[in-house]
């Protein structure tokens, strides 16, 4: 009798020990997000290899997501010398080098000030580029076939 009392003394704690634990936490993996805010304010004073005095500036807004590999954006410009000719990410970079066109940004509209938004699926070398902060936007006009503008690109995990 003894045996069994101490047999159902153990069963019977086990079973409270069970019902008190929180299995939805134990079996449920954390969410992740892939989503990535991005963000640039462009100056004459960032192009590369030659700084430019203008009085010109650009912003850039939008987001990424790393499963998609879809890149959304807005640039919005103002007071460039002449109208902007064309806009591109380069890379890979950083802020005191110059690279090659990775991404064109097509219909830009040629006027000193304005706003394109678009969207570009990114290579895994051009995703690297972006969250490693090697990626920078410009714009060009035709006072300044190089840039007017630039900023690198900051990508910032939501």
């Amino acid at each position: 009798m003894r045996r069994y009392l101490l047999q159902s003394v153990i069963v019977l704690s086990a079973a409270v020990l069970w019902s008190s634990c929180d299995k939805k936490n134990s079996t449920t993996t954390p969410p992740t997000d892939n989503t990535y805010k991005l963000s640039g304010n462009a100056t004459g004073a960032q192009e590369r290899p030659d700084p430019v005095v203008t009085d010109a500036t650009a912003t850039l807004s939008g987001s990424y997501n790393s499963e998609s590999k879809v890149l959304n954006y807005t640039i919005t410009w103002t007071g460039l010398s002449a109208n902007a000719s064309a806009a591109h990410f380069h890379g890979p970079a950083d802020a005191n080098t110059a690279a090659g066109v990775e991404i064109a940004i097509p219909n830009i509209t040629a006027a000193t000030s304005g706003t394109v938004s678009g969207t570009a699926t990114l290579t895994a070398d051009q995703e690297t580029q972006l969250l490693t902060g090697k990626m920078y936007y410009n714009i060009h006009d035709s006072n300044h076939p190089g840039g007017e503008v630039r900023s690198q690109v900051t990508a910032t995990h939501n």
